[in-house]
């Protein structure tokens, strides 16, 4: 698979001095803060050695977050492809339900009261 051009953690290293704004929780700020030191220096480092050539290679740790691309990037594509496999033979409708961008900071610091009614409101309507 081909690697992309710019990681996730490239957008953050960018976006580096503005993380405590952008994380609206403790939580959200660790998270960024372990995805961008995923797989550097900073995470500390371990020797690898191939068993064929006996050849050496540094590798750095992973943060091990599971909101990490980097590190669950293969977790997530395993649990897409088992839900791939409980698809019935039937046809399927993908329906959205949006709300306005306006909300989205209610969104950030209230996710449990927006997306309860969010869901409320869309299955009222799918009913």
């Amino acid at each position: 698979m081909k690697r992309p051009r710019f990681t996730v953690a490239d957008v953050l290293k960018v976006e580096n001095k503005s993380l405590k704004n952008i994380a609206t929780t403790s939580w959200q700020f660790r998270t960024l803060k372990a995805i961008l030191r995923c797989r550097t220096s900073e995470m500390g480092s371990h020797i690898d050695k191939c068993t064929s050539c006996e050849t050496l290679h540094i590798s750095y740790n992973s943060c091990r977050n599971r909101h990490c691309p980097t590190c669950q990037g293969h977790k997530t594509k395993q649990w897409v492809d088992a839900r791939v496999r409980e698809l019935l033979p039937v046809s399927y409708f993908h329906v959205v339900f949006t709300i306005p961008h306006e909300f989205n900071p209610y969104c950030l610091k209230y996710p449990k009261d927006i997306y309860g009614a969010l869901f409320n409101a869309a299955w009222d309507i799918l009913k």
